[in-house]
Order: structure tokens, then C-alpha cells, then sequence
């Protein structure tokens, strides 16, 4: 029978267990006294931490670590009302600390940063004379078969074309595996309709895939997972014309917002990233350099219709939200140089702005009562109860995407800290 704890009320299964070829050392739950795991949505990997509780050094004096990158901790939370949810990974060990007690030995502790099993294995050096060659999805769907990962065969391959990779430099030595999927998901493109958009290296249902951010806006009814409300347990939403219409369930207990870290982007983020660009490149065919615009207010309205006009609110339509002026529309350009002909280039960062747009844009910050199913790339509604004729309520209230999600446990407690960001208000 699985071992079983009690955290915030509800009774999990647990196992946490630390293994190397010389053998593995199970924990129990007292042993552990935290955990964090980050599910971060511009990462296809996850990452971590755990501290322990390691009186008079016992860990050592059981198993050593080798600190080869053969050194796994694995670690298992599973609702046991719950048969569907569960956090289950295994980690490899990059790095530790100790912390020792300066009164007695009896409460030392010991803290493992930890790291995806696959992002450590995509580390192995790149052969120097090794190319790729083809649409960037298909390279990255190559990459990961090397390393015989789960993938799914229907992956996108987009619109970015390597004819010789590693194109335009020459590698190191020290060339890695994820220094060249990094370097092709940097450019990969996919142009949905006429407007250039990234696509995002995910594991999804324990295969990896390259999900598009125009298809995920699109499709945002189907991915929408949980709805939270700002004001007393409820199960149903009463009219406020700011709230999107529901969707999802609301979690009894768990759905409730006390707090929130509320940010709307200022100057400071518009004026670095929010600029015309002039986009320069070379024609071998012409034999002559060329130069192609990306206008703010072009993209803009592009990004609109793909990332706002998707969404709606019981009072009606919604609107863009864009710190922009006409000034800043119409004049300030910046020049960017990349390796690649023309047209690439321009689509490249046609797609970069685009993200600007989304991911630089009013922040939500939520701290809440953990539940393992939560997962970023996925979308939560939030509304309130009542209509207070609150300004606010235009930014706060609606559909909002979640970019990373953290699954942290500190002894009996689990919560997760949702980090969420939103392209709309409500009216006026």
C-alpha cells in the first residue's frame, strides 16, 4: 500500500526517492520539508529544488551522489481521491547545498536543484560536422527522436527554412544539443494567415509537440481548465459584464482568490520592446541589400483579430489592451540585422513583436491552494459575483493565460503560485 499524508486537508499518496547505480534512499514526508517544481511555459523542461532534512549528515553516510548527472530524485504527489492527478517526475541532481545547524548536527539540512532528465541528456556535445537541413519543426522533431523522447508525429514544422545548420556560425567545441534546438526555436515561425506567430516546444499528454500561440488564443474554449472567483465560495456566477462567460468549474475551496499581484505595463516596457522595426537583409538572387518595415500599427491590428477578438464578456465585446500612442505608432524605428534572407527575417520578428504583445502585457500574479492538475499554457477565467461598477474590474476580470505554474510544498501545506498574463479589457 502507498504511503499516505495529509496536506492542507486532503489525504495524498507520496514517494520521494533519491537513486544513483549504487543504490536509491527513500524519504518519508517528515524528511522532506519543501519542494518546488516550476512548469514554465517558455521551457519545454521542468525544473526544481527539494530541501531535506539530513540530521548528523545521514544521507551521505547512506548514498553517496556522483555528480555525473546519473544522480535522480524522483518524486510522486497524487490525491488519492484522485485517480487522473498526479505529479510525477523524475529529476537529475545538478547541484546541492548544505546547511549546518551551528547548535547541534541534529538539524541540518540539505537542499538538490533539480533539472528535467531530458533537458540533461539534450547537454551531450553536437558533432562538429553534423547538419541538419529542412523546416525548423522537423529538424526539432529529429533532435528529439535522437535522444528516443516521446514526440508527437503530427508536430508543426513551420515556415522557417534551414538549408545548412548550423547556419552562419561555426560551432564550438563546446557546442551542445539544446544550444542548437534553442538556437532553431529562436527562429521558427509560423505564419497564420498573414501574420507571423511562435511556436512553443511542449511536453503535452507526456509527448513532446510545438504548439502554436495563435492556435492555443483560438482555441482557448477547449483549454480553458479552472474558474476562480475573487469574492465568497460560490459554484455559479452572477452577471458582472466584465466576466467571461463559464466555462470551467469552480473548485470549492481552493478557486478562491484572497490576494493577487496585479501589474499593467508601463513605459519602461513599451519603449524597449514596443517599436517600428526596420528589418535588414540580404538578396543573393538581386545581389543587393534590402530593407522591409514591421509597423506597430500593421502588427497590431493583425494581433488583434487573432489574440483579443477571440474572447468575449457577458456585457459584449472586449478590447485591445496596448500601451501605445500615436506618437509612438507613427515615428521611433529601430534597425535589426539577422543571418537569413529577407523575408524570414521580418517574419521572425513580426512573430517576436506578437509575443511582445501577449507576454508583456497586464500581469496577474496569484498564490492559491494547490492542486496538481494545473499546468501552464493553459487558461483560468476569473470573475466576481456582484457588479460594484468597479474600473478595475475591465483589467482584473475575464480569461487570462497561465505562463508558468509552481507546485510548492512546505511541510503539511501545498499551493501552487500561478503566474498569468491577458491581451484584454473589458469596455471602455
Amino acid at each position: 500500500m502507498a504511503d499516505t499524508t495529509e496536506i492542507n486537508g486532503t489525504r495524498y499518496e507520496f514517494e520521494y526517492k533519491l537513486s544513483n547505480s549504487d543504490g536509491e534512499l527513500k524519504f518519508n514526508d517528515t524528511t522532506v520539508n519543501s519542494f518546488e517544481i516550476i512548469d514554465n511555459f517558455f521551457s519545454p523542461f521542468l525544473s526544481g529544488s527539494v530541501t531535506l532534512a539530513n540530521p548528523f549528515n545521514f544521507i551521505e553516510s547512506e548514498l553517496l551522489l556522483k555528480g555525473d548527472g546519473t544522480d535522480i530524485f524522483y518524486i510522486k504527489l497524487k490525491p488519492v481521491d484522485d485517480k487522473e492527478s498526479v505529479l510525477e517526475y523524475e529529476f537529475v541532481i545538478i547541484g546541492e547545498q548544505n546547511f549546518i545547524d551551528d547548535g547541534t548536527a541534529l538539524k541540518n539540512k540539505k537542499v538538490y536543484f533539480l533539472d528535467s532528465k531530458d533537458a540533461y541528456a539534450l547537454r551531450a556535445v553536437f558533432p562538429y560536422n553534423k547538419k541538419y537541413r529542412g523546416k525548423a519543426g522537423d529538424i526539432i522533431k529529429d533532435i528529439l527522436k535522437a535522444f528516443e523522447f516521446p514526440i508527437d508525429e503530427d508536430i508543426e514544422p513551420g515556415d522557417f527554412i534551414i538549408k545548412d545548420n548550423p547556419e552562419f556560425i561555426i560551432p564550438s567545441l563546446a557546442y551542445r544539443y539544446s544550444d542548437l534546438l534553442y538556437y532553431i526555436l529562436q527562429r521558427y515561425y509560423y505564419i497564420d494567415g498573414d501574420l507571423g506567430v511562435k511556436g512553443f516546444l511542449r511536453k503535452v499528454d507526456g509527448k513532446y509537440t510545438i504548439q502554436i500561440i495563435s492556435k492555443l488564443y483560438s482555441e482557448n474554449e477547449k483549454n480553458v481548465i479552472e474558474t476562480f472567483t475573487s469574492a465568497d465560495l460560490a459554484s455559479t456566477s452572477k452577471p458582472n459584464p466584465n466576466n467571461h462567460p463559464q466555462k470551467a468549474d469552480i473548485k470549492k475551496y481552493i478557486s478562491e482568490i484572497n490576494s493577487n499581484d496585479f501589474k499593467t505595463p508601463f513605459t519602461s516596457i513599451s519603449n524597449a520592446f514596443y517599436m517600428n522595426t526596420l528589418v535588414s537583409g540580404y538578396n543573393p538572387i538581386l545581389g543587393e541589400s534590402e530593407l522591409v518595415e514591421v509597423r506597430l500599427e500593421e502588427t497590431r491590428d493583425k494581433w488583434t483579430q487573432k489574440f483579443v477578438d477571440v474572447f468575449t464578456s457577458i456585457g459584449g465585446p472586449v478590447d485591445p489592451f496596448l500601451n501605445l500612442n500615436d506618437i509612438k505608432i507613427g515615428k521611433g524605428f529601430k534597425i535589426l540585422r539577422l543571418p537569413g534572407n529577407t523575408f524570414d527575417n521580418a517574419k521572425i520578428v513580426e512573430a517576436g513583436l506578437v509575443n511582445d504583445f501577449i507576454f508583456l502585457n497586464m500581469q496577474l500574479n496569484l498564490t492559491v491552494v494547490g492542486d496538481t492538475k494545473r499546468q501552464a499554457g493553459k487558461f483560468i477565467d476569473i470573475f466576481k459575483l456582484k457588479n460594484e461598477n468597479v474600473d478595475s474590474d475591465k483589467k482584473m476580470l475575464g480569461r487570462w493565460f497561465m505562463t508558468s505554474v509552481r507546485h510548492v510544498k512546505i511541510l503539511n501545506t501545498y499551493r501552487n503560485e500561478i503566474f498569468c498574463t491577458k491581451t484584454y479589457t473589458g469596455k471602455g
